[in-house]
């Protein structure tokens, strides 16, 4: 009876003993995540922003853009836009003409300068900037039925080409727009998402990630410096 007691200890000890040495399992921790900036919407479609870094937006191409030279523009789409002097003028349907005159008179608030950016592939439509005393806006003409669509900037496609999106910054003196216009595309006719205005910050430089996905080189009001502005970056996602 006692030899079975401390055969019976003993086998308690060994268990025990191994039950000690058993390796701890460690919990797989989630990789942090980061932290949340800022939510907006734009129609339908809902933003979350997260921080980025200034080496993974120039890891992304530009956007692609018209030459800063309006005559190298109209050269290259002659058949449909030209300037006659101070006008600029494009065809729009059959035997139909859209005119815009400029005015740089300075100091009259009739000022206008209008500039031909170039036709948009994947739309059909022609692309005008117009710059005004205190204020600017970027215009797309329909040169089928001669709509015109205002926009804050120059749209910059999604990489399936089914969104445009534009944005623009005018945090200190609040003339235009501080925010985004956004468009979605059906084979090649827009419709408008929605405008968004912000009001901390505004988007300096857009490019897309992926179909869902933006970087964003912003602009941050920030009083506690001189020039009132600071940059960062940033990613947004789209919901």
């Amino acid at each position: 009876m006692k030899s079975f007691f401390v055969l019976g200890s003993l086998a308690l000890i060994l268990l025990s003993s191994c039950n000690n040495n058993k390796p701890e399992e460690k919990s797989v921790e989630a990789k942090d995540s980061l932290p949340l900036l800022d939510t907006f919407s734009i129609g339908n479609k809902f933003f979350s922003v997260y921080p980025s870094t200034k080496e993974d937006f120039d890891k992304f191409p530009a956007p692609p853009t018209f030459d800063s030279l309006e005559k190298n523009n109209l050269l290259r789409d002659s058949a449909e836009a030209f300037r006659l002097g101070s006008v600029l003028v494009l065809n729009c349907g059959k035997h139909e003409t859209m005119s815009f005159k400029n005015d740089t008179t300075e100091g009259y608030d009739t000022y206008a300068d209008y500039t031909y950016r170039g036709k948009i592939a994947e739309i059909n439509q022609f692309l005008i900037l117009g710059a005004f005393m205190e204020s600017f806006s970027y215009w797309l003409i329909n040169p089928v039925s001669g709509d015109t669509t205002h926009l804050c900037g120059e749209p910059v496609f999604s990489p399936d080409k089914k969104y445009f999106i534009c944005g623009n910054t005018d945090l200190i003196a609040g003339f235009v727009l501080n925010g985004f216009d956004m468009y979605e595309v059906n084979n090649k006719q827009i419709k408008a998402v929605g405008q968004q205005y912000i009001d901390k910050w505004g988007p300096e430089k857009i490019k897309w990630l992926d179909n869902a996905s933006l970087l964003v080189q912003r602009n941050i009001l920030d009083t506690t410096i001189s020039t009132m502005i600071r940059t960062d970056y940033v990613k947004m996602n789209m919901k």
